[in-house]
């Protein structure tokens, strides 16, 4: 079977990210006067975008506020740190440069537009990749069936 065009998630799947999320959430709850959360448990909290993020870490923190005010402090914290510690997984860059050789790569996921961008220029991963879909594309979300029909341009 040959295979001619490869679609991958970002964090978790092809970069470790984990560590620059736990700090701008945390970031975001020391905007409020909320003591850091453990790495971990911001890591539990991860998969379902930013919004879901700020909700569970303002929970968890006990902090009261509202997550659509709260969401531009974390995604603030997060612009800023990026790629400050994350990095692609072992192996990733070579993977990618094989499979680059055979068909089109892209990323799917639901890090805004913007971001997914920079980090993909920032990890060298940019080169490898045909086009991206981040989470604030007219198409939705993932998993919603609509957002892998229409890849953007990177």
């Amino acid at each position: 079977m040959s295979y001619r065009h490869f679609v991958f998630d970002l964090d978790g799947t092809l970069i470790d990210s984990r560590q620059d999320l736990a700090d701008a959430a945390n970031a975001m709850l020391a905007t409020y006067g909320a003591p850091a959360l453990p790495v971990p448990d911001v890591v539990a909290m991860v998969g379902e975008g930013a919004k879901v993020l700020v909700t569970r870490a303002l929970a968890r923190a006990g902090v009261t506020a509202d997550p659509d005010e709260a969401l531009p402090r974390f995604l603030a914290a997060y612009d800023e740190r990026l790629t400050a510690t994350t990095t692609p997984y072992p192996g990733v860059l070579d993977t990618l440069a094989q499979l680059h050789v055979t068909g089109h790569l892209s990323v799917l996921t639901n890090k805004p537009h913007g971001a997914t961008a920079r980090v993909l220029e920032g990890l060298g991963l940019a080169p490898f990749i045909a086009a991206a879909i981040g989470g604030d594309s007219p198409y939705g979300r993932k998993p919603a069936p609509a957002v892998a029909s229409r890849p953007s341009r990177r």
